[in-house]
């Protein structure tokens, strides 16, 4: 009986996990550029992940009734539609591959195309972290500038940086930060010219599907109410049972 006590409540935690996981993705399904969240589990050294361009963003220990598994986070790699916003720094990815940007815990990625020029005329994200081109930090002047798919900023009919697109080599080591930023434990790789294209004065927008986040929600609720009653009628035995023994 200890043991299903232990597996309901280990499956209750499992379902807040989840329940978070739901909550993030419904708060950002207008964020550009987001990606899906899932929990998922790994057992033995294998892990099944519910669709098939998925990524684990990070994970923890646990065990269940003696047997290890991991807990998963897994990024929905799938990609979301494309809006056309006619703004000139909005940039659009298509096919794989991320911006990559400088933060102070150092070099991040994004697939949130939403920049801007900052005082000192940097090509910054939405938080201020500039935009690495293949020279450095991109610096813009006021004014009008063309960005073509292959990444070079023009301006005046000059060419003022190109963009570094890059790829994972090792997709299951990449975790998120928050902001719509990603930060890589393995080596990533610089995608050529024709690999990927920039598409300007488009945003790529989330790929969270609200009705089936909905769903996802009444099942996962569902089934902890259930767990929940089944550890209730744990503890009420349990306590039927001690008060027949101290009546003895």
């Amino acid at each position: 009986m200890q043991e299903l006590m232990f597996a309901s409540l280990t499956a209750m935690q499992r379902n807040v996990a989840s329940l978070e996981r739901i909550a993030n993705n419904l708060a950002n399904q207008f964020t550009p550029g987001y990606r899906r969240e899932i929990l998922a589990e790994r057992r033995l050294g294998s892990v099944t992940p519910p669709f098939p361009a998925l990524m684990p963003a990070s994970e923890a220990l646990s065990t269940d009734g003696g047997s290890a598994h991991r807990a998963e986070v897994l990024l929905d790699l799938r990609p979301a539609s494309l809006k056309q916003t006619a703004q000139p720094l909005d940039l659009a990815i298509t096919g794989a591959g991320l911006f990559e940007v400088a933060t102070p815990q150092g070099p991040a990625y994004t697939r949130r195309g939403q920049f801007q020029l900052d005082a000192q005329g940097r090509m910054v994200t939405a938080s201020g972290w500039p935009v690495i081109g293949h020279a450095g930090e991109l610096l813009l002047n006021p004014g009008p500038v063309v960005i073509t798919p292959d990444g070079t900023l023009r301006q005046d009919g000059q060419a003022r940086g190109q963009l570094r697109l890059l790829v994972a080599e090792e997709p299951t080591r990449l975790s998120g930060i928050g902001d719509g930023l990603y930060v890589a434990e393995g080596a990533m790789r610089l995608m050529a010219v024709g690999e990927v294209a920039i598409k300007q004065g488009f945003l790529e927008g989330s790929n969270v599907d609200t009705a089936h986040e909905m769903v996802q929600l009444q099942r996962t609720v569902r089934h902890f109410e259930t767990l929940h009653r089944v550890a209730q009628g744990y503890d009420e035995m349990m306590g039927t049972a001690l008060r027949k023994l101290g009546e003895q």
